[in-house]
C-alpha cells in the first residue's frame, strides 16, 4: 500500500481569515488557522475533493478539515499544519 498525492494548484478567495493558539503538553503552543478556502471547482476537484488532504497557503501546507460544495464552488475548512507522518 501506497498512497500517492497528486498536487493541483488552485487559486481561490480566503473567508474569514483568523487563526488560534491552543495550548498543549508540547514546548510550543500548536497553531491552527481558522480561515475557510473558497475555490472554483473543475472537474477534477468536483471528482476528487472527498480526498483533499491539505491546502499549502502563506508557504505553510494546513489540513483539510472538512469541505463542502457551494453551486460552483467548493468551501473548504483549515486547521492545524498538515503533518505526512501523522497520516
Amino acid at each position: 500500500w501506497e498512497e500517492i498525492v497528486t498536487e493541483k494548484f488552485y487559486h481561490g478567495d480566503i473567508l474569514n481569515p483568523g487563526y488560534k493558539a491552543e495550548n498543549s503538553e508540547n514546548v510550543n503552543d500548536n497553531y491552527r488557522i481558522t480561515n475557510r478556502i473558497s475555490v472554483v471547482i473543475d472537474a477534477y476537484l468536483y471528482a476528487h475533493y472527498h480526498v483533499l488532504k491539505y491546502v499549502e497557503l502563506y508557504g505553510v501546507k494546513w489540513e483539510v478539515r472538512s469541505a463542502s460544495l457551494n453551486e460552483k464552488r467548493l468551501v473548504i475548512s483549515l486547521g492545524g499544519v498538515y503533518n505526512v507522518e501523522q497520516t
